[in-house]
């Protein structure tokens, strides 16, 4: 009984920060139905061989210190099917986990993007520094999170030029490069 009457007093004491807590979070919820509403898919375009080439196109950036990056590049063209002409030219820059080579699990992000903004999109990802297909460093003190965005800024301008990117997608350690 001693236990039954300890849980009812932290429940009456946790009460009036539960409500507020509540609150905040159906209003987090709402807010996001609504975004989620605005940004809703704008181009029906279903990702087949014809939107996205079977194969990206691959190039090297050689950095400041010398270590070779491959990158990986694929843009979104109109289907086969479909009337629509290019949109504008934005650009995604996906900071990949660490172990993950090239657009391997990026396949429903890449879909979701390019049925919003549509024909025009390009797509970037790279191998990090002594990862892969990219170079190790001479010194493998400059395989960090810094050098790895350094490296991601190099690809970026390599592809884009000074246009930057006009999204960032990161997971794992990739949020931290971006």
């Amino acid at each position: 009984t001693l236990e039954i009457i300890a849980y009812t007093g932290i429940l009456l004491i946790a009460s009036p920060l539960l409500v507020p807590l509540l609150l905040i979070a159906a209003s987090i919820t709402l807010a996001w139905a609504v975004i989620f509403n605005v940004f809703k898919a704008r181009h029906d375009i279903t990702i087949t061989r014809d939107v996205l080439p079977p194969e990206p196109d691959v190039g090297t950036v050689t950095t400041k210190d010398g270590v070779n990056i491959r990158y990986l590049t694929v843009k979104v063209t109109g289907s086969s099917s479909s009337e629509e002409s290019e949109g504008p030219a934005r650009t995604v820059l996906f900071c990949n986990p660490l172990g993950q080579k090239g657009f391997q699990s990026w396949g429903s992000v890449i879909a979701a993007i390019a049925q919003t903004w549509g024909p025009g999109t390009t797509f970037i990802c790279w191998d990090y520094r002594g990862f892969f297909e990219s170079d190790d460093p001479k010194r493998l003190r400059t395989v960090d999170v810094r050098n790895h965005a350094e490296d991601g800024a190099e690809v970026l301008k390599a592809v884009v030029g000074d246009n930057g990117a006009d999204l960032l997608v990161g997971q794992s350690m990739g949020v931290q490069v971006g």
